[in-house]
């Protein structure tokens, strides 16, 4: 699944690093080397936020905040140099995923992000009315649209899986 990914770290070489190695398989990247930049690309919609916790004008720890307020579901992975132990706790509490610690390596990079891109792929269940035989099923954020399910197939995914399924109201 190809993401739209928030980078964020005041380091040039990390950013160009990081942007073309994910770009090169086949993600869009946004970068931005501060926190203000990161605030001012809210509004776009993302699918993984990467961030690194020192930067040199709004601290990690708050883009983290923000971001998560702006979208709850939205991955963050963070990207430091600073101690893990000390601060991977911080960065959780305010919402984080998981945290890398630098420098990186490019495979453990690809992991992670492949594991969000993985976690992303759920199935949607989507109500186009109240009436249950009316769903269909979507996968994934993107909203690529897979046959209609019947009630016996909702049923047994709600049973055996009721991590994978999300209600909700939309138009196909």
């Amino acid at each position: 699944m190809n993401m739209r990914i928030l980078l964020v770290d005041d380091d040039a070489a990390i950013r160009k690093l990081c942007t073309v190695a994910l770009m090169r398989l086949g993600h869009e990247v946004i970068p931005c080397r501060n926190g203000r930049e990161a605030l001012g690309q809210l509004h776009e919609g993302f699918d993984l936020a990467l961030c690194d916790i020192g930067l040199p004008d709004i601290h990690g720890i708050d883009v983290i905040r923000a971001l998560k307020a702006r979208a709850p579901s939205l991955p963050v992975i963070v990207i430091s140099a600073l101690d893990p132990d000390e601060w991977g706790k911080k960065a959780s509490d305010a919402g984080a995923d998981h945290f890398m610690a630098k420098p990186l390596r490019l495979s453990a990079l690809r992991d992670e992000v492949a594991m969000a891109a993985r976690a992303q792929s759920h199935l949607m269940v989507c109500l186009q009315d109240p009436d249950p035989a009316h769903r269909e099923v979507v996968a994934g954020m993107k909203g690529v649209k897979l046959p209609a399910i019947g009630r016996i197939e909702i049923a047994i995914i709600e049973e055996f899986l009721p991590e994978l399924l999300s209600f909700e109201k939309c138009e196909l």
